[in-house]
């Protein structure tokens, strides 16, 4: 029996879902950030994420997804997609696709590491003519193990 939109298996494939569900989840996040405390955490109910995403969609994947995206994006490795309060659809698009695998002791982002780095690539993309490269770092999401 498959899992239901509020579930997967404890390891495993997250199931991918749409990028735009991502997009929503984590606003969500990011308008409770600033009600955080210093060093604790905030409950947010994932009916809220149901009611705000396609109704096809796992809401336990969203949220995985989402969170990891707020990890990253509190981590500083996403400050290059940064829009003011936003980010660049293609980090959600990122997030929502690439493999990520539920494991005994955490979660296994290195597709999403991955696919940041070709998204960075792409940016800055020199033309084959030019003998110069671009400046910055490939960003380097820790994985969690």
């Amino acid at each position: 029996m498959p899992p239901s939109k509020w579930e997967f298996p404890a390891e495993g494939p997250v199931p991918t879902v749409k990028p735009n569900d991502v997009k929503v989840a984590w606003e969500v996040f990011a308008a409770a950030r600033p009600h955080q405390i210093q060093e604790g955490t905030v409950g947010i109910s994932p009916a809220i994420f149901a009611d705000r995403c396609d109704p096809a969609s796992n809401v336990a994947a969203v949220g995985i997804r989402a969170m990891i995206v707020e990890a990253a994006l509190q981590a500083g490795a996403l400050d290059r997609w940064r829009k003011d309060d936003d980010l660049d659809d293609r980090v959600f698009e990122v997030a929502a696709t690439c493999s990520i695998t539920r494991t005994a002791d955490g979660f296994d982002i290195g597709d999403f590491d991955e696919g940041l780095g070709e998204l960075f690539a792409q940016q800055y993309k020199q033309p084959e003519n030019q003998h110069h490269s671009a400046a910055g770092k490939q960003p380097n999401v820790a994985r969690q193990r």
